[in-house]
């Protein structure tokens, strides 16, 4: 399992015709709970807010200019 951490994106920037997409609100221990020994993709791309994830979460991230595809 992987956790991907992306920007604000409209719906329509999935280029599927249907989808599922499961959103949760969690507290930052939860957060940190669930990262713990799984594989996070970045595709965030403001600095200073990868900076705040980073120091929130305690993982050394950086600024992805990509856009996310699913390649699993």
């Amino acid at each position: 399992m992987k956790v991907v951490l992306l920007n604000a994106l409209p719906l329509n920037a999935f280029p599927f015709s249907s989808f599922n997409l499961k959103v949760q609100n969690i507290a930052i221990d939860e957060l940190k709970a669930l990262i713990t020994g799984k594989t996070i993709v970045n595709f965030v791309r403001h600095p200073a807010t990868v900076s705040l994830l980073s120091g929130i979460i305690g993982v050394d991230l950086t600024p992805t200019p990509g856009i996310y595809t699913d390649a699993s």
